[in-house]
């Protein structure tokens, strides 16, 4: 890993360590005792237009209230502020059944997405081939898929995303199945974008449930705005982006495969 990263990973792992919070343990605040929800969400537009953005994310108003006031007055507005409002009202559950209510919300809104990406990624490929059929796209039909059967001892995943990637998390966590299987299997994350920082890539790292033993054992956390380009030759290409390198070869795959 690039040295400028030893202090990163050190934090990362620091933090990882203290990580351990009591289960359902309540969220402190940070505000009067005289603030309510309601008073602080009165900041928020008419009833109407909190409804709609409730809708939205599959939430009910008062539920999406709840989510409001908790970015706006408790830590969670600085640790959680890249996660979906149905992930950090599950992070701020007081029970189990609560937390997979949310859950449950949650999963059904990353189905939607994961499948109107999925067939935004193919009609991209349709598209592409009809606009430039004599050039050939990074992304083809002819690339591999990954699985158990394909990969072999000391082969190395590269997954590119941005740290506010949709499906960049997801993405992640299907991978890690995949490398946690396959002895000899690592998996090298590359940030790609220009706003990158130690402190947004560990946050990421946190909220994708990075492990402290996998780190630097079975993925690596790296900036990778130079092996991106290079690896798509400069073309436009979506994130996030996954391909396989074996034997110094690198072999991009195609992302339904990995979901």
């Amino acid at each position: 890993m690039n040295k400028r990263f030893n202090g990163l990973l050190g934090t990362f792992l620091g933090m990882l360590s203290i990580i351990a919070i009591p289960a359902m343990a309540t969220t402190p605040l940070i505000l009067s005792s005289q603030a309510t929800q309601d008073q602080i969400v009165k900041t928020l537009p008419d009833q109407n237009t909190l409804t709609i953005r409730a809708k939205q994310w599959g939430l009910s108003t008062k539920a999406f209230k709840r989510y409001v006031w908790l970015m706006q007055n408790t830590p969670s507005g600085h640790w959680y502020k890249h996660l979906d409002p149905a992930e950090v009202l599950a992070l701020n559950a007081g029970n189990r059944d609560e937390m997979m209510k949310y859950a449950k919300i949650q999963a059904r809104m990353m189905h939607m997405r994961v499948t109107r990406e999925l067939a935004f990624d193919q009609i991209y490929s349709e598209a592409y081939k009809a606009l430039y059929p004599r050039e050939k796209p990074v992304m083809s039909p002819d690339h591999h898929t990954l699985s158990q059967q394909t990969l072999q001892r000391g082969d190395r995943i590269w997954l590119f995303v941005g740290v506010n990637t949709p499906l960049g998390r997801f993405v992640y966590q299907h991978i890690m199945k995949v490398v946690q299987a396959t002895p000899g299997v690592v998996l090298d994350i590359y940030f790609v974008g220009q706003t990158l920082s130690p402190a947004r890539i560990q946050q990421w790292a946190i909220a994708a449930g990075i492990s402290r033993d996998a780190v630097n054992t079975q993925v690596t956390l790296n900036i990778g705005n130079a092996r991106f380009k290079a690896v798509t030759h400069g073309k436009h290409v979506h994130l996030p982006f996954v391909g396989v390198v074996h034997g110094n070869h690198f072999q991009p795959i195609t992302l339904s495969s990995v979901l």
